[in-house]
Order: C-alpha cells, then structure tokens, then sequence
C-alpha cells in the first residue's frame, strides 16, 4: 500500500504487470522481522536479500524498486555502521 501512495503523491505510475502490495497488520509484520532476525547469519547484505524476498517476492507488501529506494534511502542515515 506504501508503494502505491508514494506512487500517487510523486505523480509515477505503479507497473501494472505487478500485484498491488497486500496490508497486513503490526502481529505479521513482528512475527516476519522476528523471524528474520532468529535464522538470518551473514551480516547485512545476507539480512537486506533476505527482507527483499519476504517483502517483495513471497508477501508482495511493496514493490521491488521501492524497496531498493528505501535500502538506498538508509544508506544516507548517519548512525553506526551495521557491518561492525
């Protein structure tokens, strides 16, 4: 549903070959990132594909690219870096 509002506010039109992202509730959405974080080993470029098939391929809760945005997006944040 995200991708689709960004979609409408920035004046871009959705990939029609793609299903709309489904809404799921806060449980779903624990339960997923709870899992991923009890089976992902690897470090972050493990973690990051593995949310992108869960997210973007198995759930369709967002589309590929906006997904990509979003990585790239996190990239510009100052913090800590993940990889330590």
């Amino acid at each position: 549903m995200v991708g689709t509002i960004d979609a409408l506010l920035s004046g871009r039109s959705m990939p029609e070959s793609t299903a709309a992202p489904r809404d799921r509730g806060l449980g779903e959405l624990a339960r997923v990132f709870l899992t991923l974080g009890l089976v992902a080993f690897g470090g972050p470029a493990v973690h990051i594909a593995m949310m992108e098939d869960e997210f973007v391929t198995r759930r369709k809760w967002t589309y590929r690219q906006h997904f990509r945005d979003l990585v790239g997006a996190t990239n510009l944040i100052p913090g800590p870096a993940w990889e330590r």
